[in-house]
């Protein structure tokens, strides 16, 4: 992708994030949870801040690709309500092509379906009962 035009500050979060995203993909793989979704959320929380940049400079194409990473980054954080709602703005992103929007689509699809199972797996727990 196209660098010219952003600042070194954009191009250092960029590369921290992404630095991020490789630590928690390791940590993943070696089955700790926590701290892998602790790096899921905080590169996040940069793609969303660079979106929110690229969008300003109208670099739309890019935009979507680091909205497409925050989507995924929040569900394999744990928090799939965040990557849902933030997967409602990827899915009407403008002016990007139909292919792109469908595989966006198909993703979203996948994360509800997971966060459906999810809630549905959760059953009220009562502590003691009144006799």
């Amino acid at each position: 992708m196209d660098r010219s035009e952003l600042s070194d500050e954009f191009i250092m979060a960029e590369r921290h994030k992404s630095n991020l995203i490789l630590e928690a993909n390791l940590l993943k793989s070696q089955e700790l949870y926590w701290p892998a979704a602790e790096k899921f959320a905080a590169a996040a929380e940069i793609e969303e801040k660079l979106v929110q940049q690229l969008v300003h400079l109208n670099r739309r194409e890019k935009a979507f690709f680091h909205l497409f990473s925050a989507v995924s980054c929040w569900a394999q954080a744990g928090d799939l309500h965040r990557a849902l709602r933030l997967g409602a703005d990827l899915v009407s992103f403008e002016g990007i092509s139909q292919a792109r929007l469908q595989s966006a689509q198909e993703y979203i699809e996948v994360l509800r379906s997971r966060y459906v199972q999810w809630m549905s797996s959760w059953q009220p727990q009562m502590v003691g009962t009144a006799d």
